[in-house]
Formats: C-alpha cells, sequence, structure tokens
C-alpha cells in the first residue's frame, strides 16, 4: 500500500516530521477514503483557509464515513504538528443511540483495545464522569439525547483552564 501523508512540516521538510496515517488503517482505505481523511485532517487543523477549524462530510450510505471519521480520530490521537505531541487527547463521538454499539464495535475492530473508550449505554453520569477525569487519551461515544440530557457534566467548573473551565474534548465527531 502506499502511505498516507497527512501533513509534512513546511518549516523544515527535511526533518522527517509529518503526520501519517497508520499502515494498518491506510491500507485499507480506498482512493476516496485517502481523499476524504486528507479532507477532514486539514479542515480540522485549520488548513484550508477559510475562518474556524471543522468540517462536514456527507456521502451516500456505505462509502466509508465512519473508517474515515476513525482513521483521523485515531491519527489525531496520536500524531501532532509538534513532534512527540498529539493533536488531540480526548475525543467525543456523538451519534444516534442506535449506533453507540456500532461506533465501539468498529473502533475495537480498528484500533483493538489500544485506546480507553467509554461508550455511554448504561450509567451516562458515572461513564461522562470517569471520560473527564482520565488523565490521557480516551475516547467517548454517547447518543445526542444523552449528550443534551447531561451536558451540564461538560461544563462542569473545576478550577482550571480559561474562565475556571477545563476542555473536555478536543476532537468532536457528531
Amino acid at each position: 500500500h502506499e502511505p498516507v501523508v497527512l501533513w509534512r512540516d513546511p518549516e523544515d521538510p527535511s526533518s522527517g516530521h509529518c503526520i501519517q496515517v497508520i499502515p494498518q488503517l491506510a491500507c485499507r482505505l480506498r482512493p476516496h477514503q485517502r481523499e476524504g481523511v486528507q479532507f477532514l485532517f486539514e479542515c480540522t487543523m485549520g488548513q484550508r483557509g477559510f475562518e474556524g477549524e471543522g468540517c462536514i462530510l456527507a456521502d451516500d450510505m456505505g462509502l466509508g464515513k465512519t473508517l474515515m471519521s476513525l482513521t483521523l480520530l485515531w491519527t489525531l490521537l496520536n500524531q501532532g504538528i509538534t513532534p512527540g505531541k498529539s493533536a488531540v487527547q480526548k475525543a467525543i463521538v456523538v451519534c444516534p443511540t442506535s449506533l453507540v454499539g456500532n461506533w465501539e464495535n468498529e473502533l475495537r475492530k480498528w484500533i483493538g483495545d489500544h485506546c480507553p473508550t467509554f461508550a455511554v449505554k448504561s450509567d451516562p453520569q458515572k461513564m461522562i464522569k470517569n471520560f473527564i477525569v482520565h488523565r490521557s487519551k480516551a475516547i467517548l461515544i454517547i447518543s445526542y439525547e444523552t449528550q443534551r440530557r447531561y451536558c451540564d457534566l461538560f461544563t462542569a467548573n473545576n478550577g482550571k483552564g480559561a474562565g475556571g473551565y477545563t476542555s473536555c474534548c478536543e476532537l468532536l465527531i457528531c
């Protein structure tokens, strides 16, 4: 397979520092998915020349939006613009209730047990709090309704960060 390099250091191209999709995922991506992951990366990392960061990925069913999103998620959890530092520490996937288990299964299928995953199927308050206090990289999978119902837990003031708030997530996938 051909590597999927999403970014190279423009300041020092000879340094070899780049952000690259791991081979286990890169070899599974079809050409349109490679383009999709590149698009997601550039928009999410503010490299597309528009105000803001983020994007909407819309495509027909069965073309691999979940795999593209998961590839971006895993790449940013492990790599970043700054050498040795990931771009994202925590991520939240918000989806319909019927897809919480599907997302959990897809994460297990593609990345195994390499990252703690908190799939909110029961005891939402406990799961959300465990995710928020988790000290290293982690992924929360939650339904739209549950996220809305417990949104106050995500903005709880704990005396840290700007204005007394800390960010509980650096990447949100809906």
